[in-house]
């Protein structure tokens, strides 16, 4: 027996596709078995393809028929699976892209950058009702209700769905799609991306708004009224896509506009607010402050009901959604139909992307530690909300705590409906979504996102709802890397690239909008792996602060000094540290005074002050300077694409401390970077 066809492949990392077998076997099931144990030790990916990337073949035939044999089990010869690969490279290399133009009738393939691409161009042909007429798309869901396919498609993958909907919003399409969308599914899908990209402090406020009373008819007398006024003052309004001028937060009036658009639906213009903002100004939009803001906002508009404006000024208004019906043709777009067999309120409740594990690697010897030992059950200083806070360890010290935000109240007053609707502006620098590559001396640099997620300062894949500190990754790398390896890292291009990542400009500073605390308390565990060092802890009293300094070069204490004599203080500050470790404290000389820093600047020189000597002990170099430059300065190739970042690095270049140190894996799913971050080691 050979193979005779391989239909509808689907690559991007891996080549996946339905396998239809040609001859005379009695036993099939054997004959399935044996061919996926021949096909599992084949590599079928394009060689030329970026790992992000979504290939889908309609016919691959075999390319070297009877070479394979289904008669006894092993794996496919290795020229056969090079012959796949080339035949894929051939595909990969003519197909057609869906979102950049029209497919050719007898296009074979078609290539997505990333699955936000592939997401975004199901869901536009799914608007315009042509998505059963595509043969990729009957590929990919094969014998499935299409309505239902999308639905599940988008909720399975909250990962991409910010940047799939700043696609569609490129296109003037969002608000379109938004529409469209059942009201449980569309709550189901902002809850997934809520879970995935660890926004606990908007999920648990808007959870929070749910409670609200129902609308009485007084709100929707006074909506209707200013509805209809508003007709009155601007009849071009039913020419465009209308706003409510109820005064939204400014990341939503410059970053996302489109949820101000009428009529949406509460969950809806949430979904709009949440994912374009995510996509365009990912670091603003995972901060207590935009938690705040944007809940707040909601409850306005629940307070004044949702006017159906095009209805009232006498424009025709999209269909109301349908549920379990198929897609019309309408203008306005089909309706996704509800699913109620999966949670408990039938919404999608995806899991996280999947990804390595991070254990704790072999220690060696004393003289290395590794960098990934078992992180705490939460981050340092981050309070988890909700059920989370009963779960974090007692007594950690805060390396962030971000300011209570205030309840609402509904006595605040509210802004009045504006009587002029104007159609909502687009947002500022608009990204791309191509994705891109860079070249950089600096490639080292992003091991750290696994030092970082050790000491707890930020989430991974395993920990969603443990976002961590507010200081976006990207940043945290940027400055980390102008620390360990001078200033010479802004000439570098991945200087400008983790600007773009965290959405500000290039020429700006990293991090300014992160309010760090003013005081400083390590937390315990950091301080496990120096337990044997031997040294006095000094402190002194420097410019109205006490600190006090480990043997290793690292700053233990940093608190504004309180009416109290010193001593006592100090003996009341090191009391969690003196029921976990064993040490001296010496009295230095005290100080007049320290020259005034940025908080960030200081909270940055505590944090690498620490990090610098950590690594040191981990890579098993005495210099902490040495370290830095051992691990940093690495040659790498970047690609980056909506929620992926790939480093491409030299194996043989790779000193073997970093890997005996656990840096070099994969960190996976990383919430606070909105991107799934691997290693690739050439």
């Amino acid at each position: 027996m050979s193979f005779d066809a391989l239909g509808g492949g689907l690559a991007g990392g891996a080549a996946i596709g339905r396998l239809r077998l040609r001859g005379t076997v009695r036993d099939q099931v054997g004959a399935a078995l044996r061919t996926g144990a021949a096909l599992a030790a084949a590599d079928l990916s394009p060689r030329g393809l970026a790992p992000a990337a979504v290939l889908l073949v309609r016919t691959l035939r075999d390319p070297l028929p009877g070479t394979v044999s289904l008669r006894r089990p092993g794996p496919a010869p290795p020229r056969w699976s090079a012959a796949v690969a080339q035949a894929l490279d051939a595909a990969a290399r003519q197909a057609a892209r869906p979102a950049t133009g029209p497919v050719p009738p007898g296009a074979e393939s078609v290539l997505f950058n990333d699955r936000a691409e592939l997401l975004a161009c199901l869901a536009r042909d799914w608007l315009d009702g042509v998505a059963t007429g595509r043969w990729w798309w009957r590929t990919l869901f094969r014998g499935q209700d299409i309505s239902r396919a999308l639905s599940r498609a988008w909720a399975e993958t909250p990962a991409f769905v910010p940047p799939a909907m700043a696609s569609l919003a490129r296109h003037d399409i969002a608000v379109r799609f938004a529409r469209a969308l059942d009201e449980t599914v569309a709550k189901g899908l902002l809850e997934a991306v809520l879970r995935a990209h660890g926004l606990v402090p908007l999920g648990e406020a808007m959870a929070a708004t749910e409670d609200t009373p129902p609308r009485t008819p007084a709100h929707h007398h006074r909506a209707r009224r200013a509805a209809a006024g508003a007709a009155v003052a601007a009849p071009q309004a039913a020419q465009a896509p209308a706003t409510l001028a109820l005064e939204p937060p400014p990341l939503i009036a410059s970053r996302a506009p489109e949820a101000l658009a009428q009529p949406l639906s509460s969950t809806q213009r949430a979904l709009l607010a949440v994912t374009l903002a995510l996509a365009r100004a990912p670091a603003e939009a995972r901060t207590a402050a935009f938690a705040v803001s944007v809940t707040r906002w909601l409850r306005q508009y629940e307070a004044h009901g949702e006017p159906s404006v095009a209805a009232e000024s006498g424009a025709s208004a999209p269909p109301a959604p349908l549920a379990g019906a198929r897609p019309p043709r309408a203008a306005a777009g089909p309706s996704l139909p509800a699913r109620t067999s999966r949670g408990a309120a039938g919404g999608w409740h995806a899991s996280p992307l999947p990804g390595p594990g991070l254990g704790a690697m072999p220690s060696g010897t004393a003289a290395r530690e590794p960098i990934l030992a078992a992180p705490p059950a939460a981050p340092p200083g981050h309070h988890p909300p909700g059920p989370l806070r009963a779960r974090a360890a007692a007594g950690a010290s805060a390396l962030h705590e971000s300011p209570a935000p205030a309840p609402f109240s509904r006595k605040q007053a509210l802004p009045a409906l504006a009587a002029d609707i104007t159609p909502a502006p687009r947002p500022r620098d608009e990204p791309s979504g191509e994705p891109r590559t860079v070249a950089t001396g600096y490639g080292g640099l992003f091991c750290l996102i696994n030092a970082a997620i050790a000491l707890g300062l930020y989430g991974d894949f395993t920990a969603p709802l443990e976002p961590g500190i507010e200081l976006a990754p990207w940043d945290f790398l940027a400055r980390a890397g102008e620390h360990l390896a001078g200033p010479a890292i802004r000439r570098d291009p991945i200087w400008a690239l983790l600007a773009d990542l965290a959405g500000r400009a290039p020429d700006s500073e990293p991090g300014l909008s992160f309010v760090p605390p003013g005081n400083w308390r390590m937390p315990t565990a950091w301080l496990v792996p120096f337990a044997g060092r031997r040294g006095a802890w000094r402190w002194k009293v420097c410019g109205g602060r006490l600190t006090v300094h480990h043997p290793a070069g690292f700053a233990v204490l940093d608190v504004a000094r309180d009416a109290c004599p010193a001593e006592a203080q100090v003996r009341r500050e090191m009391r969690p540290w003196r029921e976990q470790f064993r040490f001296r404290l010496w009295h230095d000389a005290d100080s007049a005074g320290q020259p005034e820093v940025h908080p960030i600047e200081r909270w940055t020189g505590w944090v690498m002050a620490y990090l610098r000597r950590r690594l040191a002990a981990g890579l098993g170099v005495r210099h902490p300077h040495r370290a830095a430059r051992l691990l940093l300065r690495r040659p790498a190739r970047i690609t980056v694409s909506a929620a992926r970042l790939d480093v491409h690095l030299e194996l043989a270049s790779l000193p073997v401390e970093v890997r005996l140190a656990g840096l070099d894996r994969d960190p996976g799913w990383v919430p606070a970077a909105g991107h799934h971050v691997a290693f690739h080691y050439d």
